[in-house]
């Protein structure tokens, strides 16, 4: 085989390997970002007054184990306009229809 195409496929097999990675991302946030709203309507935190707090919405200095993704689904999910955050750091569900 000649080198110009062993250098070509390990260049598609670098990209399809990056692309995959990056699905396997999008797809453990989607799932962190479903558990979210699911944990808020567990708590009926519909509204301001109902509003809890999330353990996992600040940042932890030291951690060990695997990359926990809650923390970005749950920025993605407030900057959508689906959960909303309170002034103390507390997290609710905008509407009832999410």
């Amino acid at each position: 085989m000649p080198e110009s195409v062993k250098i070509a496929l390990a260049f598609a097999v670098l990209i399809l390997v990056y692309f995959l990675t990056r699905l396997a991302t999008a797809h453990r946030q989607h799932k962190a970002a479903i558990s979210i709203v699911e944990e808020l309507r567990d708590k009926r935190a519909m509204d301001p007054s109902t509003a809890t707090e999330l353990p996992y919405a600040q940042a932890a200095w030291l951690r060990f184990g695997l990359k926990d993704y809650r923390r970005n689904a749950l920025k993605s999910l407030v900057s959508a306009g689906i959960i909303v955050r309170t002034e103390d750091n507390k997290y609710y569900l905008r509407s009832r229809e999410v």
